[in-house]
Protein backbone atom coordinates (compact mmCIF):
# COMPACT_ATOMS: atom_id res chain seq x y z
CA UNK A 1 0.00 0.00 0.00
CA UNK A 2 2.75 2.57 0.50
CA UNK A 3 4.83 1.54 -2.51
CA UNK A 4 1.06 2.57 -4.44
CA UNK A 5 1.27 5.46 -2.85
CA UNK A 6 4.72 6.74 -3.20
CA UNK A 7 4.51 5.42 -6.85
CA UNK A 8 1.15 7.71 -7.38
CA UNK A 9 2.86 10.62 -5.45
CA UNK A 10 6.11 10.71 -7.67
CA UNK A 11 3.72 10.08 -10.61
CA UNK A 12 2.18 13.48 -10.09
CA UNK A 13 5.60 15.07 -9.26
CA UNK A 14 7.11 14.24 -12.25
CA UNK A 15 3.98 15.46 -14.10
CA UNK A 16 4.00 18.54 -12.01
CA UNK A 17 7.72 19.40 -13.28
CA UNK A 18 6.93 18.94 -17.29
CA UNK A 19 5.71 22.37 -16.92
CA UNK A 20 7.63 25.56 -15.88
CA UNK A 21 6.25 29.25 -15.53
CA UNK A 22 9.02 32.10 -15.71
CA UNK A 23 8.81 36.23 -16.13
CA UNK A 24 9.27 36.35 -19.98
CA UNK A 25 12.80 37.99 -18.83
CA UNK A 26 13.99 34.89 -17.60
CA UNK A 27 13.36 32.80 -20.62
CA UNK A 28 15.72 32.15 -23.22
CA UNK A 29 14.35 29.81 -25.98
CA UNK A 30 10.57 29.14 -26.34
CA UNK A 31 9.57 25.43 -26.31
CA UNK A 32 7.15 24.57 -29.22
CA UNK A 33 4.66 24.23 -26.42
CA UNK A 34 3.81 27.08 -24.59
CA UNK A 35 1.61 29.95 -23.22
CA UNK A 36 1.80 33.34 -22.95
CA UNK A 37 -0.10 35.39 -19.81
CA UNK A 38 0.30 38.98 -18.22
CA UNK A 39 -1.07 39.95 -15.04
CA UNK A 40 -3.56 42.39 -14.47
CA UNK A 41 -3.82 46.38 -13.94
CA UNK A 42 -6.45 48.61 -13.74
CA UNK A 43 -7.56 51.48 -16.28
CA UNK A 44 -9.87 54.01 -14.54
CA UNK A 45 -12.36 55.95 -17.26
CA UNK A 46 -13.51 59.54 -15.85
CA UNK A 47 -17.07 60.22 -17.68
CA UNK A 48 -17.59 63.93 -17.01
CA UNK A 49 -21.54 65.00 -18.29
CA UNK A 50 -21.66 69.11 -18.19
CA UNK A 51 -25.16 70.56 -19.15
CA UNK A 52 -24.49 73.73 -21.60
CA UNK A 53 -27.45 75.80 -20.89
CA UNK A 54 -28.63 78.69 -23.19
CA UNK A 55 -30.73 81.67 -21.82
CA UNK A 56 -32.57 83.32 -24.31
CA UNK A 57 -34.26 86.52 -22.99
CA UNK A 58 -38.05 86.67 -23.38
CA UNK A 59 -39.17 89.39 -26.09
CA UNK A 60 -41.25 91.25 -23.53
CA UNK A 61 -38.79 90.99 -20.22
CA UNK A 62 -38.20 95.11 -19.83
CA UNK A 63 -41.91 94.89 -19.15
CA UNK A 64 -41.97 92.24 -16.66
CA UNK A 65 -41.33 94.38 -13.41
CA UNK A 66 -44.19 97.05 -15.03
CA UNK A 67 -46.86 94.41 -15.50
CA UNK A 68 -45.84 91.42 -13.64
CA UNK A 69 -44.08 92.27 -10.92
CA UNK A 70 -40.99 90.18 -11.87
CA UNK A 71 -37.45 91.54 -10.74
CA UNK A 72 -33.76 90.76 -11.30
CA UNK A 73 -34.31 89.51 -14.76
CA UNK A 74 -31.75 88.66 -16.66
CA UNK A 75 -31.24 91.16 -19.32
CA UNK A 76 -29.14 89.62 -22.11
CA UNK A 77 -28.62 86.14 -23.41
CA UNK A 78 -26.41 83.89 -21.82
CA UNK A 79 -24.63 80.94 -21.72
CA UNK A 80 -23.52 78.68 -18.45
CA UNK A 81 -22.57 75.38 -17.90
CA UNK A 82 -23.14 72.98 -15.00
CA UNK A 83 -22.13 69.49 -13.75
CA UNK A 84 -25.14 67.01 -14.56
CA UNK A 85 -22.93 64.11 -14.15
CA UNK A 86 -19.87 61.93 -13.28
CA UNK A 87 -19.28 58.28 -13.39
CA UNK A 88 -16.29 56.13 -13.16
CA UNK A 89 -15.71 52.81 -15.06
CA UNK A 90 -12.56 50.34 -14.16
CA UNK A 91 -11.19 48.32 -17.09
CA UNK A 92 -8.66 45.55 -17.06
CA UNK A 93 -5.76 45.67 -19.30
CA UNK A 94 -2.48 43.85 -19.09
CA UNK A 95 0.71 44.84 -17.31
CA UNK A 96 3.58 45.04 -20.20
CA UNK A 97 5.69 44.78 -17.35
CA UNK A 98 4.30 41.41 -16.25
CA UNK A 99 4.51 39.11 -18.68
CA UNK A 100 4.69 35.09 -17.90
CA UNK A 101 5.45 32.29 -20.05
CA UNK A 102 4.20 28.70 -19.36
CA UNK A 103 6.16 25.78 -20.94
CA UNK A 104 4.94 22.46 -21.38
CA UNK A 105 5.94 19.22 -22.43
CA UNK A 106 2.41 17.34 -23.07
CA UNK A 107 -0.50 19.55 -21.15
CA UNK A 108 -1.46 22.68 -19.71
CA UNK A 109 -1.47 22.72 -15.81
CA UNK A 110 -5.76 23.47 -15.23
CA UNK A 111 -8.45 21.85 -16.82
CA UNK A 112 -9.46 25.02 -18.47
CA UNK A 113 -8.84 28.78 -19.21
CA UNK A 114 -10.95 32.22 -19.80
CA UNK A 115 -8.37 34.80 -21.73
CA UNK A 116 -8.46 38.47 -23.40
CA UNK A 117 -7.26 38.97 -25.97
CA UNK A 118 -4.50 40.64 -24.72
CA UNK A 119 -3.14 37.67 -22.53
CA UNK A 120 -4.64 38.59 -19.14
CA UNK A 121 -5.83 35.50 -17.93
CA UNK A 122 -9.99 36.24 -16.55
CA UNK A 123 -10.50 32.94 -14.49
CA UNK A 124 -8.93 29.41 -14.40
CA UNK A 125 -11.17 26.14 -14.02
CA UNK A 126 -15.02 28.14 -13.99
CA UNK A 127 -16.93 30.79 -16.02
CA UNK A 128 -16.54 34.50 -15.93
CA UNK A 129 -18.56 35.92 -13.30
CA UNK A 130 -20.03 39.61 -13.45
CA UNK A 131 -18.42 41.96 -11.65
CA UNK A 132 -19.94 43.51 -8.00
CA UNK A 133 -18.19 45.83 -7.00
CA UNK A 134 -19.44 48.06 -4.16
CA UNK A 135 -19.80 51.54 -4.68
CA UNK A 136 -20.67 54.89 -3.40
CA UNK A 137 -21.61 57.68 -5.40
CA UNK A 138 -22.82 60.93 -3.90
CA UNK A 139 -23.46 63.36 -7.16
CA UNK A 140 -26.11 62.24 -9.30
CA UNK A 141 -27.87 63.57 -12.62
CA UNK A 142 -29.39 67.15 -11.65
CA UNK A 143 -32.16 67.56 -14.13
CA UNK A 144 -33.48 66.34 -17.39
CA UNK A 145 -31.41 67.70 -20.00
CA UNK A 146 -34.00 69.92 -22.56
CA UNK A 147 -32.95 70.62 -26.47
CA UNK A 148 -33.87 72.85 -28.69
CA UNK A 149 -36.91 73.77 -30.52
CA UNK A 150 -37.23 74.90 -33.51
CA UNK A 151 -39.94 78.24 -32.37
CA UNK A 152 -38.01 79.33 -29.39
CA UNK A 153 -41.33 81.76 -28.07
CA UNK A 154 -44.53 80.74 -29.20
CA UNK A 155 -47.55 83.68 -29.78
CA UNK A 156 -50.75 81.59 -28.86
CA UNK A 157 -52.88 85.51 -27.76
CA UNK A 158 -56.17 84.91 -29.65
CA UNK A 159 -55.90 88.82 -30.35
CA UNK A 160 -54.80 90.03 -33.60
CA UNK A 161 -51.28 91.73 -33.62
CA UNK A 162 -52.75 94.62 -35.98
CA UNK A 163 -55.52 97.39 -35.00
CA UNK A 164 -57.72 98.66 -37.05
CA UNK A 165 -57.94 102.37 -36.89
CA UNK A 166 -60.44 105.07 -38.17
CA UNK A 167 -59.58 108.93 -38.92
CA UNK A 168 -62.71 111.17 -39.20
CA UNK A 169 -61.83 114.58 -41.52
CA UNK A 170 -64.43 117.01 -42.91
CA UNK A 171 -63.77 118.75 -45.77
CA UNK A 172 -66.03 121.43 -47.82
CA UNK A 173 -67.91 120.87 -51.22
CA UNK A 174 -69.52 123.50 -53.20
CA UNK A 175 -72.86 122.45 -54.21
CA UNK A 176 -74.40 125.09 -56.42
CA UNK A 177 -73.27 128.33 -55.22
CA UNK A 178 -73.49 127.06 -50.59
CA UNK A 179 -70.34 125.54 -49.33
CA UNK A 180 -71.33 122.17 -47.47
CA UNK A 181 -69.21 120.58 -44.78
CA UNK A 182 -68.93 116.80 -45.48
CA UNK A 183 -67.45 114.06 -42.86
CA UNK A 184 -64.79 112.20 -44.16
CA UNK A 185 -63.92 108.45 -42.76
CA UNK A 186 -61.02 106.50 -43.67
CA UNK A 187 -59.96 103.45 -41.92
CA UNK A 188 -55.91 102.96 -41.37
CA UNK A 189 -54.44 99.13 -40.26
CA UNK A 190 -50.91 100.14 -37.58
CA UNK A 191 -49.37 97.39 -36.04
CA UNK A 192 -49.65 97.17 -32.30
CA UNK A 193 -46.20 98.82 -30.14
CA UNK A 194 -44.61 95.92 -28.04
CA UNK A 195 -45.75 97.11 -24.92
CA UNK A 196 -49.29 96.74 -25.87
CA UNK A 197 -48.89 93.35 -26.64
CA UNK A 198 -46.87 93.37 -23.58
CA UNK A 199 -49.62 94.49 -21.73
CA UNK A 200 -51.75 92.37 -23.73
CA UNK A 201 -50.07 88.78 -22.28
CA UNK A 202 -50.03 89.85 -19.14
CA UNK A 203 -53.53 90.43 -18.83
CA UNK A 204 -54.37 86.96 -20.14
CA UNK A 205 -51.60 85.62 -17.66
CA UNK A 206 -54.13 86.93 -15.18
CA UNK A 207 -57.15 85.49 -16.70
CA UNK A 208 -55.58 82.34 -17.08
CA UNK A 209 -54.97 82.25 -13.47
CA UNK A 210 -58.48 83.13 -12.50
CA UNK A 211 -59.53 80.47 -14.27
CA UNK A 212 -57.23 77.85 -12.89
CA UNK A 213 -58.40 79.12 -9.49
CA UNK A 214 -62.06 78.87 -10.67
CA UNK A 215 -61.53 75.28 -11.65
CA UNK A 216 -59.31 74.04 -8.39
CA UNK A 217 -61.84 75.80 -6.06
CA UNK A 218 -64.96 74.44 -7.57
CA UNK A 219 -66.06 77.93 -8.34
CA UNK A 220 -68.09 77.26 -11.87
CA UNK A 221 -71.46 77.09 -13.19
CA UNK A 222 -70.74 73.89 -15.06
CA UNK A 223 -67.53 72.04 -13.32
CA UNK A 224 -65.60 69.12 -15.50
CA UNK A 225 -64.79 65.93 -13.82
CA UNK A 226 -62.35 63.28 -14.20
CA UNK A 227 -59.87 63.18 -17.39
CA UNK A 228 -61.82 66.22 -18.60
CA UNK A 229 -60.63 68.42 -15.81
CA UNK A 230 -57.21 66.78 -15.89
CA UNK A 231 -57.00 67.58 -19.39
CA UNK A 232 -57.96 71.38 -18.76
CA UNK A 233 -56.10 72.13 -16.27
CA UNK A 234 -52.44 70.82 -17.87
CA UNK A 235 -53.33 72.46 -20.60
CA UNK A 236 -54.32 75.72 -18.77
CA UNK A 237 -50.88 75.55 -16.45
CA UNK A 238 -48.84 75.30 -20.11
CA UNK A 239 -50.78 77.98 -21.74
CA UNK A 240 -49.69 80.22 -18.45
CA UNK A 241 -45.56 78.62 -18.50
CA UNK A 242 -45.61 79.64 -22.62
CA UNK A 243 -47.13 83.43 -21.78
CA UNK A 244 -44.59 83.95 -19.03
CA UNK A 245 -41.39 82.52 -21.09
CA UNK A 246 -42.26 85.80 -23.36
CA UNK A 247 -41.40 87.69 -19.91
CA UNK A 248 -39.25 85.68 -18.01
CA UNK A 249 -37.65 84.14 -21.60
CA UNK A 250 -36.17 80.47 -22.11
CA UNK A 251 -33.41 78.00 -20.92
CA UNK A 252 -32.20 75.06 -23.50
CA UNK A 253 -29.65 72.60 -22.86
CA UNK A 254 -27.14 70.48 -24.20
CA UNK A 255 -24.76 67.47 -23.25
CA UNK A 256 -20.73 67.78 -23.54
CA UNK A 257 -19.33 65.06 -22.32
CA UNK A 258 -15.77 64.16 -21.60
CA UNK A 259 -14.10 60.98 -20.97
CA UNK A 260 -10.88 60.98 -19.15
CA UNK A 261 -8.11 58.03 -18.78
CA UNK A 262 -6.33 57.41 -15.79
CA UNK A 263 -3.61 54.70 -15.20
CA UNK A 264 -2.80 54.60 -11.90
CA UNK A 265 1.15 53.82 -11.54
CA UNK A 266 2.76 55.20 -8.48
CA UNK A 267 0.86 54.37 -5.66
CA UNK A 268 2.36 57.60 -3.77
CA UNK A 269 1.50 60.57 -6.60
CA UNK A 270 -2.74 60.03 -6.61
CA UNK A 271 -3.51 63.36 -7.02
CA UNK A 272 -4.48 63.96 -10.66
CA UNK A 273 -5.78 67.73 -11.96
CA UNK A 274 -8.42 66.75 -14.72
CA UNK A 275 -8.86 70.82 -15.44
CA UNK A 276 -10.68 73.73 -14.04
CA UNK A 277 -14.35 74.53 -14.46
CA UNK A 278 -15.62 77.70 -15.07
CA UNK A 279 -19.56 78.58 -15.17
CA UNK A 280 -19.62 80.50 -18.50
CA UNK A 281 -16.71 78.28 -20.42
CA UNK A 282 -17.21 74.77 -18.95
CA UNK A 283 -13.68 72.33 -18.37
CA UNK A 284 -10.52 74.34 -19.30
CA UNK A 285 -6.74 73.58 -19.28
CA UNK A 286 -5.81 77.15 -17.58
CA UNK A 287 -6.62 78.24 -13.70
CA UNK A 288 -9.27 81.40 -15.14
CA UNK A 289 -10.95 83.96 -12.85
CA UNK A 290 -13.88 82.17 -11.09
CA UNK A 291 -12.81 79.04 -12.74
CA UNK A 292 -12.71 76.06 -9.97
CA UNK A 293 -10.38 73.35 -9.83
CA UNK A 294 -11.02 69.69 -10.73
CA UNK A 295 -9.23 67.10 -8.61
CA UNK A 296 -8.67 63.60 -8.78
CA UNK A 297 -7.27 61.79 -5.45
CA UNK A 298 -7.24 58.14 -5.12
CA UNK A 299 -6.43 56.38 -1.94
CA UNK A 300 -5.16 53.02 -1.55
CA UNK A 301 -6.96 51.47 1.22
CA UNK A 302 -3.86 49.11 2.06
CA UNK A 303 0.08 48.56 1.35
CA UNK A 304 1.21 45.54 -0.83
CA UNK A 305 5.17 45.16 -1.78
CA UNK A 306 5.34 44.51 -5.34
CA UNK A 307 6.92 41.92 -6.91
CA UNK A 308 10.53 43.38 -7.83
CA UNK A 309 13.12 41.65 -10.08
CA UNK A 310 15.20 41.10 -7.42
CA UNK A 311 12.63 38.91 -5.53
CA UNK A 312 12.72 37.06 -8.87
CA UNK A 313 15.78 36.37 -8.96
CA UNK A 314 15.97 35.20 -5.57
CA UNK A 315 13.40 33.03 -6.60
CA UNK A 316 14.52 31.72 -9.43
CA UNK A 317 17.57 30.35 -7.18
CA UNK A 318 15.53 28.87 -5.60
CA UNK A 319 13.87 26.55 -8.17
CA UNK A 320 10.74 27.80 -7.75
CA UNK A 321 8.00 26.89 -10.44
CA UNK A 322 4.83 28.72 -8.90
CA UNK A 323 1.40 29.88 -10.89
CA UNK A 324 2.43 34.15 -10.44
CA UNK A 325 -0.89 36.13 -10.33
CA UNK A 326 -2.23 38.92 -8.80
CA UNK A 327 -4.18 40.41 -6.45
CA UNK A 328 -6.06 43.56 -6.37
CA UNK A 329 -5.91 46.33 -3.30
CA UNK A 330 -9.18 48.12 -2.59
CA UNK A 331 -9.30 51.88 -3.46
CA UNK A 332 -11.27 54.82 -3.54
CA UNK A 333 -11.26 57.53 -6.08
CA UNK A 334 -12.64 60.84 -4.70
CA UNK A 335 -13.32 63.45 -6.84
CA UNK A 336 -13.02 67.43 -6.00
CA UNK A 337 -14.74 70.37 -6.72
CA UNK A 338 -11.40 73.05 -5.31
CA UNK A 339 -12.42 71.65 -1.37
CA UNK A 340 -15.43 69.94 -2.31
CA UNK A 341 -16.59 66.56 -2.27
CA UNK A 342 -18.35 66.09 -5.16
CA UNK A 343 -17.79 61.83 -6.27
CA UNK A 344 -16.77 58.93 -4.36
CA UNK A 345 -16.62 55.43 -5.32
CA UNK A 346 -14.65 52.00 -4.40
CA UNK A 347 -12.48 50.90 -7.18
CA UNK A 348 -10.20 47.87 -7.18
CA UNK A 349 -6.40 48.46 -8.53
CA UNK A 350 -4.60 45.75 -9.39
CA UNK A 351 -0.73 47.46 -10.14
CA UNK A 352 -1.03 48.33 -6.21
CA UNK A 353 -2.18 44.68 -5.59
CA UNK A 354 0.08 41.83 -4.46
CA UNK A 355 1.77 39.39 -6.95
CA UNK A 356 0.77 36.09 -5.11
CA UNK A 357 2.22 32.78 -6.41
CA UNK A 358 0.01 29.53 -6.38
CA UNK A 359 1.80 25.96 -6.80
CA UNK A 360 1.27 24.39 -10.29
CA UNK A 361 0.29 21.15 -8.41
CA UNK A 362 -2.57 22.62 -7.35
CA UNK A 363 -4.00 24.62 -10.68
CA UNK A 364 -6.32 21.26 -11.49
CA UNK A 365 -8.23 21.69 -8.78
CA UNK A 366 -8.39 25.00 -7.30
CA UNK A 367 -11.15 27.72 -9.51
CA UNK A 368 -9.87 31.05 -10.04
CA UNK A 369 -12.26 34.02 -10.95
CA UNK A 370 -9.64 37.12 -12.16
CA UNK A 371 -12.62 38.70 -13.57
CA UNK A 372 -13.91 39.86 -10.24
CA UNK A 373 -11.62 40.46 -7.28
CA UNK A 374 -14.10 40.15 -4.58
CA UNK A 375 -13.76 36.65 -5.33
CA UNK A 376 -10.61 35.57 -6.65
CA UNK A 377 -9.70 32.07 -5.65
CA UNK A 378 -13.01 29.34 -5.26
CA UNK A 379 -12.12 25.82 -3.28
Amino acid sequence: MKKLLFFLLMTFLVGCSNVSIKHVSQVRKFNKNHFVYALPKTKLIVHIQFEKQFYKKGPYAEFATKFLGIDLLPTNDNVKYFISKIEVDQRTIADSQEVYVVQYKHQLPWKSIVQQTDGVILSINQDVSNKDYAEKQVFNNLNQIKTFEQVVFKELTPSPYIKERIDTTFKQVKVDTNWVKIMVTKKMIDTLKIEDKAKEAAQHIFEIRTRLFDLMTGDMETLPQGEAAKTILEYLKAEEQEYLSLFMGKTFAIPIDYYIEILPNNINENEIILGYFHPNKGLVNQPLKNAQKFTVKLVNNDYYQSYTQALLKYKKAQNTNNFTYRLPINSTINIFLDENLIYSKQVEIYQWGKVMECPIRMLKNAAFDFSNPLKVVKK
